[in-house]
């Protein structure tokens, strides 16, 4: 048995010692947490959780960045800008993504990670106006992606009333997403599906077991399903 895979057992089976060393990764790592306001908590002091050249910037009140205990969790270069109030940020363990930006504006917004998500770099959430992105349990980005609730300006009709309302994005588990996709409102992705690089994919609800590609992204093919291995 090697000494790498002696480790890894060690930081499997002894909470003492993972605590220890995953807490004195991030102390040397270059990590960076601020908050303006009242009864903001930040969480990330927590076992398992491995940090490096992280920055957490909060300005309001009453919001949550929590990361999730019971497993091994790893970011390099992890950016959560928040601007609001009673937000939530959910990141569970077995998590792992280089270059992830999460960018949250307005209040009551909620953006979640479920077990086992990952990502490549260069990928950026941004939630707005009381709306979530929610991931579900084994989801793998690649890099280049960039999920979107709204606009971030208003369209109106000649009366001047807005008529481009953000809405949320929901990912079911077990969904891949290949390299430069853009996701925007509205946007509903089945369980076990697919979305092929180079996709622009807004406002519809797809199935589950499909792959979604194109401009404008449509399925275009049903019963499939993935591996992580190349079986």
């Amino acid at each position: 048995m090697t000494i790498t895979s002696n480790i890894k057992n060690l930081i499997k089976k002894n909470d003492t010692f993972k605590s220890f060393l995953s807490w004195g990764y991030r102390l040397v790592k270059c990590n960076s947490v601020k908050c303006k306001g009242h009864g903001n908590r930040v969480k990330t002091n927590i076992t398992g959780l491995f940090l490096s050249h992280s920055k957490i910037r909060v300005n309001g009140s009453k919001n949550e960045i929590l990361f999730i205990e019971g497993g091994v969790s790893s970011f390099d270069r992890l950016h959560i800008n928040i601007n609001g109030n009673n937000n939530r940020v959910i990141i569970r363990p077995w998590s792992s993504g280089s270059g992830l930006s999460i960018n949250i504006e307005d209040d009551n917004n909620l953006v979640e990670l479920g077990e086992y998500f990952s990502c490549g770099p260069n990928t950026e959430f941004a939630a707005i106006e009381g709306t979530s992105i929610i991931f579900g349990k084994d989801c793998m980005l690649s890099a280049n992606i960039t999920v979107r609730t709204g606009d971030s300006h208003s369209v109106t009709d000649l009366e001047g009333k807005r008529i481009n309302p953000s809405m949320s994005v929901l990912f079911g588990d077990h969904v891949w997403i290949g390299n430069t996709v853009l996701i925007f409102k509205a946007t509903q992705i089945g369980e076990h599906s697919i979305i092929a690089g180079g996709s622009v994919v807004t406002g519809k609800v797809f199935p589950p077991h499909s792959v979604i590609g194109g401009y404008p992204a449509k399925v275009i093919k049903e019963g499939v399903d993935w591996n992580r291995q190349r079986i």
